[in-house]
Order: C-alpha cells, then sequence, then structure tokens
C-alpha cells in the first residue's frame, strides 16, 4: 500500500495533504498553481438539491423558509447539528428522507426523466477496464438527479448477476454533514428505515471495521445524513435483501493513519468476500458558476479515470476522504480504472449558471 506522508514521524491529516498537494503541485501536478480553483475544492460544502425551486420567502412565508432551513438535509455555509429528538434521531432505526416525505419516496420509485441525460452502460463498453465485474463505485445522495442514481443501481444490478457473485453488503462511505456525533470515522449499528423497507447492518463486518479501528459506535453522528439515507432507498429498491455497513467521514481534521487502518480492514475483507461492494456517496463541484465547475470537473474526471492515492487528492468533491478511501481500497484489489457513466450538473440538469453543484457516477 501507498507509503502516506508524515511530519515528525506522526501522519498528516487529509487537510494538511491537501493543501500541501495544491500549494506543490496545482491541479495539473505540473508545478503550476491555480488559485481560481485550488481554495474552494479542499472542503466542499453542500447547496441544496432543491437549487431549481423558487425562494420561499414571498407572500409572508418566511417563517416556513426558516423552518426549512434548520430541517433541510443541505445547508449553505456551515453545517449544523440537529437535535437529538428530532424525527431523525437515532434509536431503534434510523429513519431516511423518503421514509418521512411521501414526494421524496416517489422520486425514488419514479424518477421523473431528465431532457437529454446520457448515460455510458458499462454493459456496453466491454472489456470493461475495471475486469470482470465492478466490485466499488461512486454515486449522488442528491435527488435533484434521482434519474441518474437509479440508473447507476439498475445497472449495477445487471453487471452483478451471475455469473458475478451477487453482492450481499454495501459498504456506504458518506461524508459528515453535519456537525454532530464524536468520531472522526462514524459508525452505526441502527438499521435504517427508508420508506421501502428496514435494511439491516452486516453486524460481522461492521463490528470488525469498529474493532480494526478501536472506537465505540457514533449513531449520532447519522441523523437526518441524506449522504447515507439517499443512496441507501435506492439500493433497497433494486437490492431489496442486501445489508449494509454506514460510514460517516469527516475530512478535516482527519489522521491518515486511521484512514489506512480502515482502508486496509475494508480491503481484506472484499478481497475474501467478493460480495462486499464498497460505495462512495459523493457529489462534486459545489457553489461554482459554469466555467469554474467545469474546470473542476475537468480536473476531477481525469484523476476518475484512472484513481490512485495520489490522483485522489485532486477529486473536487464533497467527500474528499471518501475518496482516498476508495482509492487506497482500490489499490489494495489492484484495482483503479473506471468507466464513468455519467457526468452532469445542476447547469444542464435545471439551466442555473451560478451555486453549480456538479456529479458523476462511476464503476471501478
Amino acid at each position: 500500500m501507498t507509503a502516506l506522508p508524515t511530519k515528525n514521524g506522526r501522519p498528516l491529516s487529509t487537510g494538511i495533504l491537501l493543501k500541501r498537494n495544491w500549494r506543490q503541485n496545482g491541479p495539473s501536478g505540473s508545478g503550476d498553481s491555480c488559485p481560481e480553483i485550488r481554495g474552494p475544492c479542499l472542503f466542499m460544502r453542500e447547496t441544496p438539491y432543491g437549487q431549481k425551486e423558487a425562494p420561499l420567502l414571498k407572500g409572508g412565508r418566511w417563517w416556513f423558509a426558516l423552518l426549512c432551513i434548520g430541517l433541510s438535509a443541505c445547508t449553505r455555509g456551515e453545517p449544523v447539528g440537529l437535535p437529538a429528538g428530532t424525527v431523525f434521531c437515532s434509536g431503534p432505526k434510523h429513519l431516511s428522507e423518503t421514509a418521512l416525505d411521501q414526494g421524496k419516496l416517489r422520486r425514488v420509485l419514479q424518477p421523473p426523466p431528465i431532457p437529454g441525460a446520457q448515460w455510458l452502460s458499462p454493459a456496453e463498453n466491454k472489456p470493461a477496464p475495471y475486469g470482470a465485474f465492478p466490485v466499488a463505485g461512486i454515486t449522488s445522495h442528491h435527488l435533484l438527479v434521482s434519474w441518474y442514481i437509479d440508473r447507476f443501481f439498475a445497472d449495477l444490478k445487471e453487471l452483478r448477476k451471475k455469473p458475478a457473485p451477487p453482492i450481499h453488503t454495501f459498504i456506504v462511505v458518506s461524508p459528515k454533514h453535519f456537525m454532530q456525533g464524536k468520531e472522526p470515522i462514524a459508525l452505526s449499528k441502527v438499521p435504517w428505515e427508508t420508506g421501502l423497507g428496514r435494511v439491516t447492518v452486516n453486524l460481522s463486518l461492521a463490528e470488525g471495521i469498529r474493532t480494526s479501528l478501536g472506537i465505540p459506535w457514533d449513531p449520532d453522528s447519522f441523523a437526518g445524513e441524506h449522504g447515507i439515507g439517499i443512496p441507501v432507498a435506492f439500493m433497497t429498491k433494486h437490492f431489496p435483501r442486501a445489508r449494509m455497513v454506514p460510514i460517516v467521514l469527516t475530512t478535516p481534521s482527519f489522521r491518515m493513519a486511521n484512514l489506512t487502518t480502515l482502508a486496509e480492514t475494508i480491503g481484506r475483507e472484499m478481497a475474501r468476500d467478493p460480495g462486499i461492494f464498497l460505495l462512495i456517496s459523493s457529489d462534486f463541484s459545489h457553489q461554482g458558476n459554469l466555467e469554474l465547475t467545469q474546470q473542476r470537473d475537468a480536473q476531477s474526471r481525469e484523476a476518475l479515470t484512472y484513481l490512485t492515492p495520489a490522483r485522489a487528492l485532486k477529486v473536487c468533491c464533497d467527500n474528499n476522504a471518501g475518496m482516498i478511501l476508495l482509492s487506497l481500497v482500490l489499490e489494495q484489489l489492484q484495482r483503479g480504472k473506471s468507466v464513468i457513466a455519467a457526468h452532469t450538473s445542476g447547469y444542464e440538469v435545471v439551466g442555473i449558471t451560478e451555486d453549480i453543484t456538479s456529479y458523476f457516477f462511476c464503476y471501478f
């Protein structure tokens, strides 16, 4: 496995590595700096996936707007924690948004078509660069692109039919969108209710990961976490018998030693059991105009085509730690080449030219 940089014998945090990479190498690795896309790529923040909707402040509905801002699964600016007593709270089960909102559940059951949407089916791209079948993938957690998320899981189901080993467990890795919980790497053994059924946790696998890291269970990190809840709803639709291991990662204070241990444990389990699939929940460029978004996405596309630990540092997304984790696991499995099935953004989907979020859907 790739040696990770240290300082005074201690591993550097993800944030330091990202900043060092941008400062020394620039976006192209040529040594040139690129301030236009350097800083904002490091720690992406969420933008609402209802970005096509008009503001709610008109007509005296300011109180409703404030309520929506407080309960929204995506935030502008710094994330804030949700009270432990909300309907999303930890307890006998976690609740996906789709279990609470019939409108969102309908977007899972019948994703609205997106005019002009393009999808490269890996089944049509043979021989696939990732080998006989994909072992990992990247999908979005924004319902704005529900059509793409649905297609991702539908194609994955086809790609993992016999003679490929069927998927029985998804390890779902999300960024932490809210300042809640205690652990930089958070795991929960609590099942998820999606509105399409309850998804249970693969307890033996989750316990093995938790024990290897020496951390306690941290279900409070998952309250209202759409980075888990949205992909798992689509997972339940297409893989109704599959179990999961949910993991939430914090990027800014992340220790690379912990990330390496996590990658080694996951890679070892995936090598032993090909029925485990690693799913990275991530959106890409945030809060940019069209030109900036295109620059960032060109850089991300180049890195994702053949993902390595060094290239993972150049992916502009909201799940930087997840990308590094994915690259380390793929390296351990002697993989890395991908099929980028789709790329889109808020510009293509709803026509916005500012505050754009972009999306990639990949199989590895």
